[in-house]
């Protein structure tokens, strides 16, 4: 973990932002080395959905290249209770554009799905977004046959905003 930036938490769900240290690693598919500096045990199934080297990759060049980046990329979900587990993954595409927007996206592992976490994992993204002045609204694109992804946004309090290219489907929250 990084001491320079704080783990975003709900009491039940902790998100610990990704270093490059542990990007790398997993470019590398050195797994192992993720797990141990998040002192975790190694989950059955990783990575998460959609997390691979290009989503890895981007997060990567994200946190080397965009000024002021830390803290706008990936971040590791430890489900805190009964006991510490690693989840999954979420986080912010990029850091907030000149209109004030950051999109989010999220992937549970599939044994902890319909459990809230993705919900949790949402909320935690939207609060951090909110607390700087200059995030006005906070989006996600999935796609329309992902009836769970879409039950998690709306949980979260997000709303429709129209049909998007490439058969996605937006949605979004505003402060």
């Amino acid at each position: 973990m990084t001491s320079e930036l704080k783990n975003l938490t709900d009491g039940r769900l902790t998100l610990v932002p990704a270093t490059i240290t542990m990007l790398e690693a997993e470019l590398a598919g050195d797994h192992t080395q993720v797990f141990t500096l998040l002192n975790v045990s190694a989950p059955p199934y990783w990575p998460p959905e959609l997390n691979d080297a290009d989503s890895y990759g981007h997060f990567l060049n994200v946190l080397k290249t965009a000024p002021g980046a830390e803290g706008w990329g990936a971040y590791y979900a430890i489900h805190t209770a009964p006991i510490s587990a690693l989840v999954g993954t979420g986080g912010f595409i990029a850091p907030p554009d000149n209109k004030g927007t950051v999109e989010i996206g999220y992937s549970i592992l599939s044994p902890n799905r319909r459990q809230g976490l993705a919900t949790r994992l949402s909320r935690l993204l939207v609060k951090k977004a909110f607390a700087d002045k200059r995030v006005t609204s906070v989006i996600a694109h999935t796609y329309p046959h992902l009836i769970g992804s879409i039950g998690v946004l709306t949980n979260a309090g997000f709303l429709f905003d129209g049909e998007r290219e490439g058969g996605t489907v937006a949605y979004c929250l505003n402060r």
